[in-house]
């Protein structure tokens, strides 16, 4: 088993270290998790009254989520490799 850092395998030269799937996993998973529980907090919070406002609210809150989930896995992406 490597350690965080790959070795080529003919001239042991130590290329570049990389993150572990796992850890690209959880860090990734943390941080949408963060974004959708944020937006619908903040959308739930600042929701209009009675069902129409709340429906107003959550559709408001998984469309900023999404968004803001595909800009967070471009950073991610360009952060992480």
């Amino acid at each position: 088993c490597l350690s965080a850092i790959d070795i080529k395998s003919n001239s042991g030269d130590i290329i570049k270290p990389s993150i572990s799937l796992g850890n690209l996993l959880i860090i990734s998973l943390s941080v949408f998790g963060g974004i959708a529980s944020l937006m619908g907090c903040y959308f739930g919070i600042h929701s209009g009254q009675g069902a129409r406002g709340v429906g107003e609210a959550t559709r408001s809150s998984v469309e900023a989520a999404a968004i803001f989930i595909l800009v967070a896995n471009f950073v991610l992406t360009g952060a992480l490799f």
